[in-house]
């Protein structure tokens, strides 16, 4: 007779619990923040019925520090309002923890996104929002808002209102200490001439959204958009030939030119060198376009193929591209050397784009 012995198995653990545990983390701490945001907002529309309050948020946002009109907080709390105490002050009055609960929320601004040019700041007191974190724009129906009563009002979150309203957010566009983010560019207005050679540089030229508030709602002002640039120069490995962030307006980017049949100067013009296209990189090169969000630390990935030809070996690769647990991917595109110049990629739909060669 033989026995087998019994090995004690011990229990695995799914290691999807893992991830699980890090998203109920990120809620719970997204949870805390919007009660924070809720608090604050509460608070500053009460506040507002202080024009001289009025005036310095008017004053300080038109600054358009980070390229809207934002106020991070924690140096706009030390500015003097007219009658000589800091805004820090002025708002502990009103409540006596608005600066400890101010300085809980990562990169806390206060943001006038719609109508700034509008506001008559010394007869106008805009309702106060909240930009309530983690949640995804596509899914938000309603934005919460308080008055300066006190009272509470529902807004429309994919309607832009009609009038000024300020909105508490997390800023996107800066580091902790209110520094703008080195990648983002300013855009300029350089005309783009066109017409593929071989080794020329390559330029995005112009980008077009029908939509931008499906992209980004109209709380958190204007798009930040991110470019990844994708190749191989071998059958075996792709590469990011080029990636950057954008501040892209959303009147600019939705623009449609009047008898123009080609949209040749639809949306946003831009003109940024993107690479040189070489004959090393084949006929063949991806656009990845990513909106980003304030993220939570949880990240993510999506797969991105890529094709290397050049002739006579074709293969097709997938590559990995890294996004926040917040960001939208806006749209992938496979960009080939012979397309003519004025094509749009995206079928000139929710987020397009274009790219181009100068004509030597």
């Amino acid at each position: 007779m033989s026995f087998c012995k019994k090995t004690k198995v011990q229990p695995q653990e799914n290691p999807n619990l893992g991830r699980a545990r890090i998203e109920e983390s990120r809620f719970a701490k997204a949870e805390k923040i919007n009660k924070k945001l809720d608090n604050l907002a509460k608070t500053l529309s009460r506040a507002l019925v202080d024009v001289e309050l009025r005036q310095l948020i008017k004053a300080e946002a038109g600054k358009k520090f980070n390229g809207q009109y934002d106020i991070f907080y924690k140096h706009f709390a030390k500015k003097n309002v007219k009658n000589g105490e800091t805004v820090s002050v002025k708002l502990k009055k009103q409540w006596a923890n608005f600066d400890t609960e101010a300085n809980e929320v990562p990169k806390f601004t206060i943001s006038v996104p719609v109508h700034f040019d509008k506001w008559n700041e010394n007869e106008f007191i805009p309702l106060v929002a909240v930009a309530r974190q983690d949640v995804d724009e596509k899914d938000l129906v309603f934005v919460k808002a308080y008055d300066h009563e006190g009272n509470e009002h529902w807004l429309d979150a994919h309607k832009t209102p009609d009038v000024p309203v300020i909105v508490l957010v997390m800023n996107e566009r800066t580091d902790e200490e209110g520094n703008v983010k080195a990648d983002y560019l300013k855009n300029n207005n350089k005309s783009s001439k066109g017409g593929r050679t071989e080794t020329n540089p390559e330029y995005l030229n112009r980008v077009y959204s029908s939509d931008p508030y499906n992209l980004e709602t109209w709380m958190l002002g204007d798009l930040e958009l991110r470019l990844v640039v994708t190749g191989a120069t071998n059958p075996t490995t792709p590469q990011t030939i080029f990636e950057q962030a954008f501040y892209i307006s959303k009147g600019a980017i939705s623009t449609v030119v009047p008898n123009d049949p080609c949209h040749c100067n639809d949306g946003q013009m831009l003109d940024v060198f993107l690479f040189t296209w070489t004959p090393a990189y084949g006929n063949y090169i991806t656009h990845t376009w990513i909106e980003e969000d304030t993220s939570y630390g949880l990240t993510g990935e999506i797969s991105i193929g890529v094709t290397y030809n050049v002739p006579p070996i074709t293969a097709s690769l997938t590559t990995k591209i890294g996004i926040g647990d917040m960001d939208d991917h806006a749209l992938t595109a496979t960009v080939h050397k012979n397309d003519p110049i004025a094509q749009w990629y995206g079928h000139h739909s929710t987020f397009s784009f274009r790219v181009s060669f100068p004509l030597w």
